[in-house]
């Protein structure tokens, strides 16, 4: 609206809605066959397997990270039910990493 947005990350309901209010947006897809995700744990814990019975905080239980982390999980032959994940608000997850409140994050 201003004009000192250049760019933002992901396509959601508020670019939609400037697109409908007729603002000059464009839309950038990109598509890859790898996940982007990145699971930061406290330093004790060295592999997937060791967070087994520990909570991972996700911003989101059934959106893409938590599919990324079940299918990370998958690969390992470890069964999501030997894990806890916690839903979190991203802007809280590393804050909730460092005090202590979860094990991991994605």
């Amino acid at each position: 609206v201003s004009g000192e947005i250049e760019y933002v990350g992901g396509i959601g309901p508020g670019s939609v809605s400037a697109t409908l209010g007729g603002f000059p947006v464009r839309g950038v897809w990109f598509s890859t066959n790898r996940t982007g995700y990145w699971l930061m744990a406290r330093p004790q814990f060295r592999s997937l397997q060791d967070l087994q019975s520990r909570k991972i905080g996700l911003s989101g239980l059934g959106g893409t990270n938590h599919v990324a982390l079940m299918m990370a999980l998958e690969k390992v032959s470890a069964n999501p039910r030997d894990f806890t994940f916690v839903a979190i608000p991203a802007p809280q997850l590393l804050q909730s990493l460092e005090s202590g409140f979860v094990d991991a994050v994605l």
